[in-house]
């Protein structure tokens, strides 16, 4: 694995101007919910002294990382601490929203910053980082999220 990695947040290109948002599906929050209980109680089950709170907190999401709790191919597993993962950076981002985005890709839940095409899809974000056997900073990866969000809040104002 390797330790380094950058982190961008891309706009939507001209072929991707069809994005279409909508609310969050009351079946896709339920599996959200259903997932979040999924990540909780791993973490409950592994370490017991830790609390669970929502969100978690960034040390807690690292640690389930660091123990490989989640098995490498276990894209379910990772696609529910991605929700948590999600959950923690909007609570860091306050402007960010769940919110369910239509595109050319298909139909996916995505953080969305306001009102702007700015969007972080934070589940596909940890997988694919499995995939290509990079490390998973959390911190990392929160803040420089949190900077690259800002900085395009500053650019589009």
């Amino acid at each position: 694995m390797t330790s380094t990695y950058q982190v961008t947040l891309t706009p939507a290109s001209k072929d991707e101007a069809d994005m279409r948002f909508d609310p969050l599906p009351p079946a896709l929050i339920a599996h959200m919910q259903q997932q979040r209980a999924q990540v909780a109680a791993l973490v409950a089950s592994a370490f017991p002294t830790v609390p669970v709170q929502w969100p978690l907190l960034p040390s807690t999401l690292q640690r389930v990382v660091d123990a490989e709790l989640i098995d490498h191919d276990d894209c379910d597993g990772w696609e529910a601490l991605g929700v948590a993962f999600g959950d923690c950076l909007a609570q860091r981002v306050p402007e960010l929203a769940w919110i369910q985005v239509t595109d050319a890709w298909g139909v996916d839940a995505v953080l969305r910053y306001g009102e702007a095409n700015s969007i972080v899809s934070a589940v596909t974000l940890l997988i694919k980082r499995v995939e290509e056997g990079e490390a998973i900073e959390i911190n990392h990866l929160l803040e420089a999220l949190e900077e690259i969000i800002i900085q395009q809040a500053l650019k589009s104002s």
